[in-house]
């Protein structure tokens, strides 16, 4: 017999598990943003090595995310997202105990390889529990949810440093990690049910996942969708998942508690900003649009925090705000990555555009601490490196630049087929 899924009474709480795996490993990619001076201290290293240690985890994130939409398609989510957690535990386990930063390395390859799963996790209990005028929202207000663990591995996570060290926080996540990879591999029994009943109907039909992925890979908008999401999304994994504490611990003195909790601002203005915008795409069909104006109003913001020191902190507490608020504009490229592709393609397309954004991303954050360490003056205090506030605004100007490209690349994507009949090929 047949599952209707968009009545089934355990959707909500699927999409919740989906959710709350976001959140846990969005806690993980963070973490290291509160930990940039001990992990430098403990391990002798310098701003480029702290950017390879970032770049680990989203190399590692951009590899598998192909993998994973093929298979989300070919296997559901039920056995994927309980390995993926069981992967991260297995990571922060060894991240937590080694002394070697070669081993740190391996630790973070781990934790990206599980954390992979989250977001295509997410978007696919959506597209698949959920009807189709719903899923720009629930993506939305779920990566919404996602920031959560973002602002808990900031400010929360820093005091939880100062007092316990930075080793003990990275092991409980492990320990997080087993106990949700056990509650989701028996709560979502029924997502299992269900998929195998899709995936004998789609054999029936002789879909292809490698099909499906040579289509999206062979339509320009994808790439055109996932090299603009990948500039938008730079400012987030880089800037407020690494640089911006010690950014505004050098600018404004801050205390490092004081500087993430600040920092915490810009995972709010996504808390805040992911189902408004959302909200407006789904009301007036026109994604591109929003993802350009929103492009361009992070520049400017982000140009005030970069070459505006000593801002009032109020001030300084409302353009993070809004960094996260226009950042989050990028939840709608998934709906775009959907809409211009056909519906049996949706996991591939989501995971194509993932793997751009990480692969572009990831080399963010070296090429930061590159231009950190170009102009370093060669200081240190109690065993670490100090970087000057020129040669922070020197670097973040990276950051303006990545959304103004954004603006111009959405330029050239076209509008989307919005809500197209499933099983429609989404091309103009």
């Amino acid at each position: 017999m047949a599952v209707d899924v968009k009545k089934h009474k355990s959707r909500w709480l699927f999409w919740g598990l989906a959710v709350f795996f976001y959140l846990y490993e969005y806690f993980i990619r963070v973490s290291p943003t509160v930990m940039v001076p001990e992990l430098m201290k403990t391990f002798n290293i310098q701003a480029v090595e702290i950017g390879i240690l970032s770049a680990a985890y989203l190399y590692a994130y951009a590899f598998m995310q192909i993998p994973v939409g093929m298979m989300m398609d070919r296997f559901g989510a039920r056995k994927l997202l309980s390995f993926a957690s069981l992967v991260c535990a297995i990571g922060c386990a060894f991240y937590g105990l080694t002394n070697i930063y070669l081993y740190t390395i391996i630790g973070r390859i781990f934790m990206g390889i599980g954390s992979a799963f989250g977001f295509l996790g997410m978007v696919y209990i959506c597209s698949h529990w959920f009807a189709r005028k719903q899923i720009a929202t629930l993506i939305a207000i779920g990566n919404s949810f996602g920031m959560i663990g973002a602002i808990a591995g900031e400010g929360p996570l820093a005091l939880s440093v100062l007092k316990f060290g930075w080793r003990v926080p990275i092991l409980a996540l492990g320990v997080i990690g087993f106990v949700l990879a056990v509650v989701m591999f028996f709560a979502l029994k029924a997502d299992d049910d269900c998929h195998i009943e899709q995936h004998e109907e789609e054999t029936r039909e002789n879909i292809n996942v490698l099909q499906n992925l040579k289509e999206v890979a062979s339509n320009g908008q994808s790439w055109l969708v996932g090299i603009g999401t990948f500039l938008i999304y730079s400012t987030t994994t880089a800037f407020a998942a690494l640089w911006g504490i010690p950014f505004l611990q050098s600018a404004y003195s801050f205390k490092k508690d004081t500087a993430s909790f600040a920092i915490s601002m810009i995972f709010v203005g996504w808390i805040v900003g992911g189902p408004l915008i959302g909200k407006l795409s789904d009301k007036i069909k026109h994604r591109r649009i929003i993802l350009i104006i929103c492009s361009i109003l992070g520049a400017a913001v982000m140009a005030l925090l970069v070459y505006k020191l000593q801002l009032n902190i109020v001030l300084l507490y409302i353009l993070l705000f809004l960094v996260g608020f226009f950042s989050s504009a990028e939840n709608l490229c998934y709906c775009l990555a959907i809409e211009h592709n056909t519906q049996k393609s949706k996991g591939v397309a989501s995971a194509f555009i993932n793997f751009i954004l990480f692969m572009g991303a990831a080399g963010i954050p070296i090429i930061v601490g590159s231009l950190l360490q170009m102009d370093w003056t060669g200081g240190y205090s109690n065993g670490i490196p100090i970087y000057n506030t020129t040669s922070y605004k020197i670097a973040l100007t990276t950051f303006p630049v990545t959304f103004i490209l954004a603006a111009i690349v959405f330029f050239f994507v076209k509008k989307s087929p919005f809500m197209s009949l499933p099983g429609t090929a989404h091309t103009e």
